[in-house]
C-alpha cells in the first residue's frame, strides 16, 4: 500500500469514528426536547377544584379570539417523598378559554395538568414519572397553554409565568 492510500484510509477511519461518536451522543446523551403541546385539549384534570365563583359575566372577547384571567402563586413546593407538586393556580370563571399548566424547570417539564376549564383551580399535581430532582431551590415557570372552551382546539398563544420552586 502506498503512502497516499494509507492517508486516505486514515482519514476515512477518522470520519467513521466521528460519525459513530455523534450517533452515540444523539441517541444517549442529548437532552430531549419538551413535549409538544397537543392540538386538542386533554381530558379535564382529575385534581381540578371548583373556584366557587359566579359564572355570570365573562370577559369580553373579539370575534374568533379569547380572553383569560389567571390567578396563581409564584411559590411552588415539590415533595420528593410523595412525588407531589403543591401549587396555587386558578382559571377564574370569567375566562372564556380552558388552560393546561406545565411546571417547567429549564427545559424539563416536571408536571403537567389536564384541562382546567373556566371556574376551576389546582392545588396539587403529581410529578411526571420520569422526573428526578435533587432537593434545592429552582427558578421555574408555569407554561400555560390555552384551548377553546367550546371545541377544545388549541389557541395560537401560550404564556410563561416565572415561579420559585422548592424541592424537599
Amino acid at each position: 500500500m502506498d503512502r497516499w492510500s494509507k492517508g486516505y484510509l486514515m482519514v476515512a477511519a477518522a470520519i467513521a469514528l466521528v460519525a459513530v461518536g455523534v450517533a452515540v451522543w444523539a441517541l444517549f446523551f442529548r437532552d430531549p426536547s419538551p413535549a409538544p403541546a397537543p392540538d386538542i385539549a386533554p381530558p379535564v384534570e382529575d385534581n381540578a377544584l371548583p373556584t366557587g365563583e359566579d359564572d355570570g359575566d365573562k370577559l369580553p372577547q373579539a370575534q374568533g379570539g379569547g380572553a383569560v384571567n389567571i390567578t396563581y402563586s409564584d411559590q411552588v413546593a415539590v415533595c420528593l417523598e410523595t412525588r407531589t407538586v403543591s401549587l396555587r393556580f386558578a382559571n377564574p370563571a370569567r375566562s372564556n378559554q380552558s388552560m393546561v399548566v406545565r411546571l417547567v424547570l429549564g427545559e424539563l417539564v416536571a408536571a403537567e395538568s389536564g384541562t382546567l376549564p373556566p371556574g376551576s383551580a389546582l392545588e396539587s399535581l403529581p410529578l411526571l414519572a420520569d422526573v428526578t430532582l435533587p432537593a434545592g431551590e429552582y427558578a421555574g415557570a408555569f407554561h400555560v397553554l390555552f384551548y377553546d372552551s367550546q371545541d377544545g382546539g388549541r389557541a395560537g398563544v401560550s404564556t410563561k409565568l416565572p415561579v420559585s420552586v422548592t424541592v424537599a
